[in-house]
């Protein structure tokens, strides 16, 4: 995204301290392995014998995702030292951010 702005990206440019985006990518692309991998057993585990209410598999996501949150929420405070509520302020956003662009992206193709 920004590769066109400086002649080598591999290197930090002397007027901007180094991000740790990186790391908050790989905390949240880990969160959502995690918790996606269990919502598909999960998932699964309640259609093949048949379960029809779908209000219930919807709050049980929910829950789900909550644990999803947490450990985004304990990884940014362990590795980055991000105080507690700005990391589960972040984390709820993106949270609120996916709920809308599936809702977005999904609900058209039904």
């Amino acid at each position: 995204m920004f590769g066109g702005k400086w002649d080598n990206p591999d290197r930090t440019p002397p007027d901007e301290a180094p991000s740790n985006f990186d790391l908050l990518l790989n905390i949240s692309g880990m969160t959502t392995l995690v918790v996606g991998f269990i919502l598909l057993v999960w998932d699964w585990a309640w259609i093949v014998p048949g379960g029809k209410d779908q209000y219930t598999l919807g709050i049980s996501h929910l829950v789900i995702d909550l644990h999803g949150i947490l450990i985004g929420v304990m990884a940014c405070k362990r590795l980055s030292g991000l105080p507690k509520r700005l990391s589960s302020l972040l984390h709820m956003l993106v949270f609120l951010d996916d709920v809308h662009l599936g809702a977005l992206f999904i609900l058209p193709l039904q």
